[in-house]
């Protein structure tokens, strides 16, 4: 039996069973995560949840992919029905970072400090693997900088190591935009150069996915403008700070209250 065993939650006492060293939400979970240096993974569902006992059985029962999520993740399960407030964080935070509602499970991969860099709901097999895989291949001094500072860059540089995996749309390009003084440029530079060399020679894939980031991120900074935003703001939004996602989604409407803003307009920056 693993930690969820102690828990009262019906839905979490279902996994308590799994081979996967679950921890429930809570100070322990963080706590060991930065001890360790190691990402989390979180999943969020429900007793009653199909997929979510889909992907139990394909994944959180399997003990050869249970090995592998413990030697790399601190993993964490949480029931949306006894956490509400914890299940609409990252379902809003899903939302923004895919550009449509979520939904359960709800599965979130995040540095130590709590800043995701993949979300997903339901994952098959051997895409979790892949996921799996495509951190632990990662050199461990482009792992161990993101792991240590959070933020932004730990996001940026967890994504852009793996072009494929680089979910965050038009937001990942205004992240790599941000700053317009010659410190933060050379960073970006430096950047680049590394998530080059992780993504295993594919060049051309990620200095393109730079290239349009940039040209999406002056878009969007022109239209962030109208609302009274910057892309630091859509940046911290994207990447879980509460008090920065609320600053932008009361922005928005008033901006498209007062006809600042198109629907379409609306969109791009969500």
């Amino acid at each position: 039996m693993n930690r969820l065993s102690k828990e009262e939650s019906p839905y979490l006492q279902q996994h308590k069973n799994n081979p996967i060293d679950w921890y429930p939400w809570g100070k322990e979970a963080i706590k060991k995560a930065k001890e360790q240096n190691r990402p989390i993974f979180l999943s969020i569902g429900y007793s009653s949840c199909h997929w979510c006992h889909v992907m139990e059985e394909e994944i959180f029962e399997d003990e050869l992919i249970a090995k592998r999520l413990n030697e790399t993740f601190i993993a964490i399960k949480v029931d949306k029905e006894e956490r509400p407030d914890i299940d609409k964080h990252y379902q809003n935070l899903y939302s923004i970072l895919n550009g449509q509602a979520g939904g359960w499970p709800l599965s979130i991969f995040m540095t130590n400090e709590s800043k995701p860099f993949y979300s997903a709901t339901y994952i098959p097999p051997q895409s979790f693997i892949e996921i799996i895989e495509w951190f632990e291949g990662l050199p461990t001094p482009v792992k161990n900088v993101a792991l240590a500072i959070g933020g932004v860059t730990a996001a940026l540089k967890l994504m852009y190591a793996n072009p494929v995996l680089a979910g965050l749309g038009l937001v990942a390009g205004a992240i790599i935009a941000i700053g317009d003084n010659a410190r933060e440029q050379r960073e970006n530079i430096d950047l680049m150069k590394a998530s080059i060399e992780a993504a295993g020679g594919a060049s051309s894939d990620a200095a393109l996915m730079f290239l349009e980031g940039k040209e999406a991120a002056d878009e969007l900074r022109v239209m962030a403008a109208e609302a009274g935003l910057t892309l630091e703001d859509l940046a911290e939004a994207a990447l879980g700070d509460e008090d920065a996602f609320k600053k932008v989604e009361t922005a928005l409407k008033n901006a498209k209250d007062e006809g600042k803003l198109t629907d379409d307009q609306m969109f791009d920056l969500l």
